[in-house]
C-alpha cells in the first residue's frame, strides 16, 4: 500500500526533458494497461523510454511517485476524449430520452475507447491508496459532468449518472456477461442503459 498523500512530481522545465518524461510516462501507461500495476516498474520504464533512473528520479519519488505520475498522465487522456464526447446536448430542448441517450452512448464509447487503461487503474484501485483516492474524485467529478449535460432535476441526475457510472465500471472490469446472458453488445449494453435511465427520471 502506497500512501496517498506522499509522491510527489516535479515537472521538467527543458522541452527535451519534458519529451523524454512524456516518453516515460506513455510507457508506464502501456505497461499498466499490458499488465496492471504490478507490471510498472522504474526498470521497465526507462527500458521502454530510453531514460536513465537518475534522470526519472529527478521527476519524481521512487516508484510510488512514478505510478501516481502514470495515473495522472493517463487520466489526462482521458479527461481529454471525454470533454471531446460529452458535449452539451443540442437541442437545448431535447426530450428526457434524448438526454439520458446522449449522455449514455457518450460515455459508453468513452469506456469502450479507454477500456484497457481504465480496468487497470480500476483494478490497481485495491493496492495503491493513492490511485483509489484519485479515483474517488475522478468518479464523482465525471458524475457531476453528467448530471450537467442530462440537466435534470437534482436527485434523478444524480441517480441516473451514478447508474450509468457503475454499470459501466462493472462492464469494463468483469465483462458483459456479469449483466447479461448472452453478453449485450454495445448497442444493446446502451439500449438497457437508456431504459432504466428514463424509467428513473419518470419516478
Amino acid at each position: 500500500m502506497t500512501d496517498a498523500a506522499t509522491p510527489l512530481v516535479r515537472p521538467p522545465q527543458q522541452e527535451r526533458s519534458r519529451a523524454a518524461w512524456t516518453r516515460a510516462l506513455d510507457a508506464g501507461c502501456a505497461l499498466l494497461e499490458a499488465g496492471g500495476i504490478d507490471a510498472v516498474t522504474v526498470t521497465d520504464v526507462c527500458r521502454l523510454s530510453r531514460m536513465s533512473p537518475p534522470s526519472l528520479y529527478a521527476r519524481v519519488d521512487g516508484r510510488a511517485g512514478l505510478i501516481a505520475a502514470i495515473y495522472e498522465h493517463g487520466m489526462r487522456r482521458v479527461r481529454a476524449l471525454e470533454d471531446s464526447l460529452l458535449t452539451p446536448v443540442d437541442p437545448e430542448d431535447a426530450s428526457v430520452e434524448q438526454r439520458v441517450r446522449h449522455v449514455a452512448t457518450a460515455m459508453t464509447e468513452l469506456f469502450r475507447r479507454e477500456q484497457h487503461l481504465l480496468r487497470a487503474v480500476i483494478g490497481s484501485s485495491v493496492q495503491d491508496t493513492r490511485i483509489h483516492s484519485r479515483g474517488v474524485e475522478e468518479a464523482l467529478r465525471v458524475q457531476a459532468a453528467m448530471m450537467r449535460v442530462l440537466n435534470l432535476p437534482e436527485d434523478a441526475g444524480h441517480d441516473i449518472a451514478a447508474m450509468i457510472f457503475a454499470e459501466l465500471v462493472v462492464n469494463t472490469v468483469y465483462g458483459g456477461e456479469f449483466t447479461a446472458d448472452p453478453p449485450a453488445d454495445d448497442d444493446v449494453f446502451v439500449a438497457r442503459l437508456i431504459r432504466m435511465g428514463v424509467a428513473r427520471a419518470r419516478q
